[in-house]
């Protein structure tokens, strides 16, 4: 099981670093219909070079600063390559720098144990891991050539130095909650999920209901459960008061720097203890908790933030381009039979915001 090895692994870079930004380069490269050769002309650099670049062997994020912003000009200028799928690749040079350093053995100096990455961030991470192909690029050429081994040797190392944390610590719990999501995918990994699931919901009820840098771990083990079809956490969580109250604003707090709305760099989950709810709009989150109320495993946590949302965004609510899209959506929702009465009480206080305003 990933985590149990006596051995403990040495310091170093990590074998999944320089690989992802090369392979989104690849799908820029493909999305012009260029071959190497003539793309090499045209960015000025030879053809061996973006191969090298394209399978990491070269890895980009190891090049100087000023040759990669030449680069990121010369992408630009190219015209046909989407500006979206340029600014994934600028989020996956970001990328192999942090899995440039899981070869991290100290648990309180492991990238993860000192950042909150947001969740375009973290899904092209799993996509190393995993193998996974994220949402962003489901519409790309995108593909990233790592043998499964090396995943799998990934997965385990990930999950061993979490495993070495501190108990308690707020570096450990950070650094646990974002191994869970990160491996979520990863066949070999779901007993330590479920271990680390297990582990963290013992915990009293009542402290769930006041953050502590345990609560951010909770919530995220009990959508890792809802995630692999285990809802029972997840509703433990929100009737234990995970959402209640303040928490609800941590948690939309949270959720909106997930969703890429809040661009501060956060480095410890106490961030989102600090909510500010003037500096982004909304709309963005509003459009992932739509699809979330219908779709996701964690539905019931969605529906929960979307109230929470329009409670202090009521313009949304009122807004024609998103009035319609609410209200049919809420509709929708509410056909599912696995809602909890809570949930649907919720849903019905949005549904009724929507309508008479």
């Amino acid at each position: 099981m990933p985590g149990s090895s006596a051995q403990t692994p040495t310091a170093g870079r990590s074998a999944l670093s320089g690989r992802v930004a090369g392979a989104i380069l690849a799908a820029i490269r493909r999305s012009t219909g260029d071959s190497q050769v003539r793309f090499s002309e045209r960015v000025g650099v030879s053809d061996k070079t973006i191969q090298g670049w394209e399978t990491g062997l070269k890895p980009l994020v190891r090049l100087p600063y000023t040759r990669l912003r030449g680069l990121h000009r010369s992408l630009t200028a190219l015209g046909e390559a989407p500006s979206e799928l340029t600014r994934v690749w600028e989020t996956a040079l970001a990328v192999d720098e942090l899995l440039d350093a899981f070869g991290t053995v100290d648990p309180d100096r492991h990238p993860l144990a000192l950042t909150v990455p947001d969740r375009a961030t973290s899904d092209l991470i799993s996509w190393a891991i995993t193998g996974q192909l994220p949402r962003q690029l489901r519409e790309t050429s995108a593909v990233l050539h790592i043998p499964r081994r090396e995943r799998d040797q990934a997965a385990a190392a990930l999950c061993e130095v979490a495993d070495r944390a501190a108990p308690g610590s707020a570096a450990a719990a950070q650094l646990r909650r974002h191994a869970m999501y990160l491996v979520a995918g990863h066949q070999g990994s779901q007993d330590w999920i479920a271990e680390q699931v297990r582990g963290t919901m013992r915990r009293p009820r009542s402290e769930l209901a006041q953050w502590s840098p345990q609560w951010p771990l909770a919530r995220s083990a009990a959508v890792s459960a809802a995630v692999v079809g285990d809802t029972e956490p997840l509703t433990r969580f929100i009737a234990g008061g995970g959402i209640d109250d303040r928490n609800a604003l941590i948690n939309l707090t949270y959720w909106a720097h997930w969703s890429g709305e809040i661009r501060d760099v956060w480095i410890s989950d106490a961030a989102m203890t600090h909510p500010s709810t003037d500096s982004w709009s909304g709309e963005q989150l509003l459009a992932g908790l739509l699809h979330g109320i219908v779709h996701a495993p964690y539905r019931e946590l969605s529906v929960h933030t979307l109230t929470a949302l329009l409670a202090t965004r009521r313009q949304l609510a009122t807004d024609p381009r998103w009035r319609p899209r609410i209200s049919s959506t809420v509709e929708i929702a509410l056909t599912n039979e696995g809602l909890s009465g809570a949930a649907r009480r919720c849903l019905d206080q949005v549904y009724y915001l929507v309508r008479s305003e």
